[in-house]
């Protein structure tokens, strides 16, 4: 522990050999940092290894407190910053996947929607895509209305993607990918050698498109 009288005598030897007042309300010397130094070189001069060591105890005790000031600040920033590019990192992750997910999901549904003869721009549009895909399968417009009742428009979503799985010629459990994987069977049904074999949901159109002479360019 550093005693009064070192205080004292550190107090006493700085303002002789530096030339300054240490009141707080005193003004620094212009050349207080090169004063510092030869002041030091003066204490070590002039007193003795009794008189030093308290001295320079005080002086490394006061040296330790300024660093801590500028290091606390200082490794507590960097801590937040790297936990903010942690967090960013993270969202990153989690972001990116989702979105080339959405953009192979949009891709995907436009070409499927091309090879039933609708337009491709229809399934990025809400609500007039749901639409569009119960044109394809061959159900009345009125099914629209039962994808805004809760519980209901479940069912019918399911009941609209197994029409769909079928108009192409795929099965139920192609359904079941379109439902769980459909960032996959998608990109599959889109890309794949599947055809539109008509509305599945409207037998008689749906038989009608299967006979030979059929003309496709007048569906209706």
């Amino acid at each position: 522990m550093i005693t009064r009288t070192g205080n004292t005598t550190l107090r006493y030897f700085l303002k002789k050999a530096l030339a300054i007042p240490l009141s707080p309300k005193a003004t620094v010397n212009q050349n207080f940092p090169s004063n510092i130094w030869r002041g030091i070189i003066r204490i070590l001069s002039r007193v003795s290894k009794a008189q030093v060591r308290p001295a320079l105890f005080l002086i490394m005790g006061r040296a330790s407190q300024l660093g801590n000031l500028l290091i606390l600040p200082l490794t507590k920033t960097t801590v937040m910053e790297e936990q903010e590019q942690m967090i960013a990192g993270l969202i990153a992750m989690l972001l990116i996947p989702m979105l080339i997910i959405a953009v192979i999901s949009i891709v995907s549904m436009w070409k499927v929607f091309v090879k039933a003869g609708q337009p491709g721009w229809a399934c990025i549009i809400p609500i007039y895509n749901w639409y569009i895909m119960i044109k394809i399968v061959g159900k009345p417009d009125w099914w629209l209305i039962m994808m805004f009742i809760p519980i209901v428009n479940l069912v019918y979503a399911i009941w609209v993607t197994n029409l769909l799985s079928k108009s192409f010629g795929k099965d139920e459990g192609f359904t079941v990918g379109l439902l769980l994987l459909s960032f996959i069977f998608w990109p599959i049904l889109a890309f794949g050698s599947a055809k539109y074999l008509g509305p599945y949901g409207d037998p008689a159109r749906f038989q009608a498109m299967q006979q030979p002479n059929f003309d496709f360019e007048n569906k209706g």
